[in-house]
């Protein structure tokens, strides 16, 4: 979940090449932020991401729809593809709409300010698969195969959030990436996966290593 602040940086990026998911000890460790079971996900199939409206006069959809290339865009580029597909073929579902709309479909108390939920299967839990290590510490995996983001125009009093659009290009990109298995934040003000939005549209090497390394599918 993400509340946006405007920050602009240039990043440069440095991703290591991992294998996919084994047994062996975790390298990377960035979710520290909201995360206090050091909890990881990870997908086992394909990911495939679909979008949908169901505010009228809220989102453009061809707004939408750039975002959402952009995120996939992004993530494969690092080494997580994703294809994106019709709203009603993807197991990474984006809908986006008012508060009043969007706050029945979920069981998340939206925070005020909030601009993007992330809900796995199983009521939020996922599945657990097995305890990873890193640094000697066991970080509990789970596996969710899919996947629903909440894209808020408003808020629960009706108040627009933004008046500029362009800032859910990166609230979309960072819901994608707890889609993918970020649970939690990073505490990392420069990267995409942390948890206060800024005007910073692409992924950092901890944003990609985190979930890179148990990569299943």
């Amino acid at each position: 979940m993400k509340k946006v602040m405007c920050i602009c940086v240039v990043l440069s990026i440095m991703v290591s090449v991992s294998a996919g998911a084994t047994d062996k000890p975790l390298l990377y460790w960035h979710a520290t932020e909201d995360n206090p079971d050091n909890i990881i996900f990870r997908m086992t199939v394909r990911p495939k991401i679909g979008w949908n409206i169901l505010s009228a006069g809220t989102f453009s959809a061809s707004n939408i729809d750039a975002y959402v290339q952009h995120a996939v865009n992004q993530w494969t580029l690092y080494g997580m593809p994703i294809d994106k597909v019709s709203f009603t073929s993807a197991n990474i579902v984006v809908q986006a709409g008012k508060h009043s709309v969007l706050k029945p479909l979920t069981q998340a108390s939206f925070k005020p300010g909030t601009a993007g939920h992330t809900e796995r299967e199983n009521n939020g839990d996922g599945y657990f698969e097995k305890d990873w290590e890193y640094n000697s510490q066991i970080k509990p995996g789970y596996t969710s195969n899919f996947t629903r983001i909440f894209i808020l125009f408003d808020t629960a009093s009706g108040t627009q959030l933004y008046g500029d659009e362009t800032i859910y290009k990166n609230v979309i990109l960072h819901e994608v990436g707890h889609a993918l298995g970020w649970h939690g934040h990073s505490a990392n003000t420069t990267d995409i996966m942390h948890a206060q939005s800024k005007s910073v549209y692409t992924l950092t090497s901890r944003d990609v290593n985190h979930v890179r390394q148990i990569k299943g599918y």
